[in-house]
């Protein structure tokens, strides 16, 4: 009985023991959680404080280096400042001297026009006086003589000193009109001259509503209109008006969403990264195994470029035999050939040396001097010879490009001329490139007409559209596409040429301009509408003649009131004689939708040659121009395909020779497919 007592006691002290052990380990394990927590926290506000110390130690790194960088350059740019001073005031004295001389010009001009007419009424004068005093001695030996043969000699005299008195009058005004004609011409000259080299180029015409409420509303009151004519041009007025203001609102709404800045652009994912550099803190420079990278740290991208190296690619063919073969039988593959025989130009290079001339605008002269920097010494005949044999070579290509560009039904021309030396004359000699556009696909050819003559006449013009058999034609002023009409096809002049020459009156005539400035605006906001309804078809029809077609009928009216209060040789007569003689072919578009309202398109086409004429230029060989042309049009093919020319060119190069004429079609820029 004692030992069971016994036994329960010592069961249960053991029991107490095991609940106070429990006990004891719930206490620390509590206690290991708070030390847990405690040093979460601890390493969190650690690394935090670490976070904070690097970026502002970053900061201050960032700071001293702007520091040294600015008081390093502190001189240069001090230097900058005054050179970039010295130039304004340069500048502002060349516009000054310019527009002194051109006041000199005109009063110049001035004082010969009054030095003419008093020689003239000087002359005048003595050509009566001779005549008063011829009449005086006839009159005195007359009155010996009968009353009647006075009578009929003072009838012929008289008669003939009308005819004098009106001849000299005649002649007086001729060279007076000669003379204030040539001056406005040079004044002109003058003024385009100082606008081109010290003002703005563009042609933008910015005027506040009110403004523009206010000439309409003259227009309105001025011209007379029928009531169904008013109605339709108050609704085309009501409705270019509602998408300006649409137009603007939504402008103000995107410059509000980017108030703070966009920033720099993203660099692209796809552009090749270099191995990142590490910018370690000075104080761990030589100290590096007494520190480690506690995190990564952000990484800073910057653009750095790559200088172009010319590398050798060299085509080895191995002869093979087959294992098993007793005779051992050679086999080799035929030797790799480029575009040019025998030549070490690859077609890379050929279609890279082609686009830096034609699409960068680099004469071979300083392709070569860039390539001798970078290691490869050319000669200038050497390139001529491989520039011809990549021309030769696609002769076929160009004459089936042209083929596709005038077989389309719309087409819009342009021409521009190019020098072209003439080693008889010892000097260039005017040629003219004529680029022709499918307005259906967009796709160019220029064409010269080296056989047939050196400008951009009649004849030329029907021998190059000579296969086309399409319904329009967009162009200027020129009058040597005037035939087309003839054809019964429809001739379209460009607006843009005639919205210029009210734009060039604004400095003449700025508030008798002013209106046809503003129905310009409006016209124009017309294909803008359509642009953004992106309309087609015969929807671009309808609303061109319902907003589009009052407008110009109220700008014609204008013109014809208009230009009864201008002398016809100023700027402002020019600019609405203009709308009134080609106002036939500037509203013809109207019906046609395909048709654009101006011929801007193809003139930016045609830029990439003007600004390769500036670097170049001229063409040493009528064979020379005919090559730029073959490449201003493959290369605004690609341009307005979106297609890498060089790319291209160097697909092109590479395929031809082993190219079936009826899939030739098929390396055409239009119907290439880049295969990256």
């Amino acid at each position: 009985m004692v030992s069971e007592t016994n036994k329960n006691s010592q069961d249960q002290a053991l029991e107490e023991r095991l609940s106070n052990m429990h006990e004891q380990m719930a206490g620390v394990t509590s206690r290991l959680d708070q030390t847990e927590r405690a040093l979460d926290l601890e390493r969190a506000t650690r690394e935090d404080i670490i976070k904070a110390e690097v970026e502002r130690r970053i900061r201050e790194a960032e700071q001293r280096i702007r520091k040294e960088i600015e008081s390093e350059y502190a001189d240069e740019r001090a230097v900058m400042d005054k050179e970039r001073q010295a130039i304004d005031r340069q500048r502002e004295e060349m516009q000054k001297a310019f527009e002194l001389m051109q006041q000199k010009l005109v009063t110049e001009t001035e004082q010969k026009i009054r030095k003419a007419k008093d020689e003239a009424e000087s002359h005048f004068l003595g050509k009566m006086a001779a005549q008063t005093e011829g009449f005086l001695r006839l009159f005195s030996e007359m009155t010996r003589r009968n009353n009647a043969d006075i009578q009929g000699y003072l009838a012929k005299f008289k008669a003939a000193s009308e005819d004098a008195q009106a001849a000299i009058g005649n002649e007086i005004k001729t060279r007076l009109e000669r003379i204030f004609k040539n001056e406005q011409s040079k004044n002109r000259q003058i003024a385009e001259l100082v606008r081109m080299i010290f003002t703005q180029k563009r042609e933008r015409f910015l005027v506040s509503e009110e403004d523009r409420t206010g000439v309409h509303n003259h227009l309105l009151a001025s011209l007379k209109f029928n009531e169904e004519e008013e109605a339709n041009y108050k609704k085309a007025l009501e409705t270019v008006k509602k998408y300006r203001l649409q137009k603007e609102a939504c402008r103000l709404a995107r410059k509000e969403q980017h108030k703070d800045g966009h920033g720099r652009n993203k660099i692209p994912d796809d552009m090749v990264r270099l191995p990142e550099i590490l910018v370690y803190p000075e104080e761990c420079i030589g100290h590096m195994d007494e520190y480690r990278e506690a995190f990564p740290g952000e990484t800073t991208e910057f653009i750095v470029p790559v200088s172009a190296k010319y590398m050798v690619q060299g085509y080895r063919c191995p002869v093979m035999v087959r294992k098993d073969d007793l005779y051992q039988k050679f086999h080799t593959a035929p030797v790799h050939e480029e575009l040019i025989w025998k030549s070490y130009a690859s077609n890379k290079l050929l279609s890279q040396i082609e686009v830096r001339k034609y699409m960068d605008h680099m004469p071979f002269n300083r392709q070569i001097g860039q390539m001798k920097r970078d290691g490869l010494v050319l000669a200038r005949t050497t390139i001529n010879d491989w520039h011809v044999a990549v021309c030769d070579t696609l002769v076929p290509l160009y004459k089936l490009q042209e083929h596709y560009v005038m077989r389309g039904l719309h087409l819009a021309a342009d021409g521009s001329p190019m020098p072209v030396v003439d080693n008889e004359k010892h000097k260039t000699v005017k040629k003219y490139i004529i680029e022709y556009r499918n307005i259906d696909t967009g796709i160019p050819i220029f064409l010269t007409a080296v056989d047939i003559g050196n400008g951009r006449g009649k004849e030329v013009i029907q021998a190059q559209l000579a296969n086309w058999s399409g319904l329009a034609l967009m162009c200027d002023a020129y009058p040597g596409y005037d035939w087309i009409k003839k054809t019964g096809r429809v001739l379209c002049r460009c607006s843009a040429h005639a919205r210029r020459e009210h734009e060039r009156a604004l400095k003449e005539a700025p508030k008798a301009s002013m209106p046809g400035m503003l129905l310009f605006q409006e016209i124009y906001g017309v294909e803008e509408i359509i642009r953004h309804e992106n309309a087609s078809g015969s929807r671009i029809t309808e609303l061109r003649n319902e907003l589009a077609r009052p407008l110009w009928e109220t700008l014609h009216l204008w013109c014809m009131n208009e230009i009864l209060n201008h002398d016809r040789h100023s700027q402002m007569y020019k600019a609405l004689n203009y709308v009134i003689r080609h106002f036939e072919e500037l509203t013809a578009y109207l019906d046609i939708p395909e048709m654009p309202l101006d011929n801007n398109a193809t003139e930016r086409e045609i830029r990439a040659m003007v600004m390769g004429k500036k670097a170049y230029l001229f063409c040493q060989t009528d064979e020379a121009c005919e090559r730029a042309a073959m490449m201003y049009s493959f290369f605004g093919a690609c341009k307005v395909k979106g297609k890498n020319p060089e790319r291209w060119l160097a697909y092109v190069l590479d395929h031809i020779s082993n190219t079936k004429d009826e899939d030739l079609y098929k390396l055409l820029p239009e119907f290439w497919e880049d295969i990256k």
